[in-house]
């Protein structure tokens, strides 16, 4: 019987010495955390002051911070869907070589499916952007 309660008290002090042991691991994996999280926080904020910098600088220029009723059909263009282009800053662009250099695009992005070959060059000339280059740059 005292041997009994002699290897129970063992087992209780193991147990005890175990318990300690995670207490203490778990300690210190919690101050790492808050640590990093101390880390993270002071990134977040650098960031949303250079974020603010920018919208500060950008105010001098032709920023939009809301929708644009003139790119409503630009983010299904580029690939985006409408909840992903909603957080985009958007920029005014009135620019015509900007706007043909678009259709360009979607001109081109229609005719890949259509077929496996690249459209030849002569046929792509007669579109604006391309006669605006060659003219240009010529």
């Amino acid at each position: 019987m005292v041997a009994e309660a002699r290897f129970n008290q063992a087992k209780s002090e193991r147990k005890v010495i175990e318990s300690q042991a995670a207490l203490k691991g778990a300690e210190e994996a919690v101050g790492l955390m808050q640590t990093q999280m101390q880390l993270l926080e002071e990134n977040k904020e650098k960031a949303q002051q250079e974020a603010e910098q920018l919208r500060e600088m950008m105010h001098k220029g032709k920023w939009v911070e809301g929708d644009s009723p003139t790119l409503e059909r630009r983010p299904s263009m580029f690939g985006l869907g409408a909840l992903g282009a909603m957080n985009l800053p958007r920029l005014f662009s009135s620019h015509l070589p900007f706007e043909e250099f678009l259709l360009f695009v979607a001109h081109l992005r229609s005719i890949k499916p259509a077929s496996a070959q690249p459209p030849s060059l002569p046929s792509l000339l007669s579109l604006p952007f391309l006669s605006r280059l060659i003219s240009e740059d010529s």
